[in-house]
């Protein structure tokens, strides 16, 4: 009785293993590393926000090395970390409206930089941070520090 009990375990353990394993290669998940903010201004006509950053990959070699479906830029109040504006930098398929809004910049210091356009939203208090994040559509989650930004004029 007990040998089959241990037996019994053994194997749980086996299909509890093989499961984690299984949904690990199977959705993204993880830190998106190495995030920099090179600048951060505010225009006025229009109104908007606009945040150069970079990472040290591009962000399409991000996509595919973690299988992800989509990656965004996005900005949010750093005290509370809720989402006030968002912006697609890379997908897959195409679910998500994309406006074109970040782009890949020509001639960077760094293979891996872009330019994020984001309406402003400096009419909410707090102080705004910028991030990553993304996943799939099933499950999932990548995510990255935030910064917080000091806006500039112009």
């Amino acid at each position: 009785m007990a040998r089959v009990a241990r037996i019994v375990a053994v194997a749980l353990a086996l299909l509890a293993a093989g499961l984690v394993i299984a949904i690990a290669l199977l959705f993204p998940w993880g830190p998106i590393s190495g995030l920099r903010v090179e600048n951060a201004r505010r225009t006025t006509a229009p109104p908007r926000i606009v945040v150069i950053f970079s990472t040290p990959t591009t962000i399409e070699a991000i996509l595919k090395r973690k299988r992800a479906g989509f990656i965004r830029a996005k900005l949010s109040d750093c005290r509370t970390g809720d989402t006030l504006a968002s912006e697609v930098v890379a997908q897959r398929a195409g679910y998500l409206r994309d406006d074109g809004r970040v782009q890949r910049r020509p001639r960077p210091s760094s293979p891996a930089s872009y330019v994020a356009i984001f309406d402003d939203v400096t009419d909410r208090q707090g102080q705004l941070c910028f991030s990553l994040d993304g996943g799939s559509m099933w499950a999932g989650k990548l995510w990255s520090d935030q910064i917080p930004l000091t806006l500039t004029p112009g």
